[in-house]
């Protein structure tokens, strides 16, 4: 099935563990279902760098202007 019509962008939000990544694989799954084609991204995440950043972030504690430039740095790559 083929929908033409364009693009959405869809955020979600919410502090960590409330279930943004489950909700996120959930709509996806149903979209692609009803065919539409998704891309699905996270930040930091997205490529090789950005999900080695992302373990650092979410397992590490550090200076705020650390995780600042980390965050940076995987929108760079």
């Amino acid at each position: 099935m083929k929908h033409s019509h364009p693009g959405l962008f869809i955020s979600f939000e919410g502090t960590e563990g409330s279930g943004k990544s489950t909700l996120m694989e959930a709509l996806s799954s149903h979209l692609q279902e009803q065919g539409y084609r998704v891309l699905s991204t996270r930040e930091p995440g997205g490529c090789s760098l950005g999900e080695t950043l992302r373990g650092l972030l979410l397992n590490t504690s550090m200076h705020p202007r650390t995780e600042l430039f980390l965050y940076e740095a995987a929108r760079s790559e």
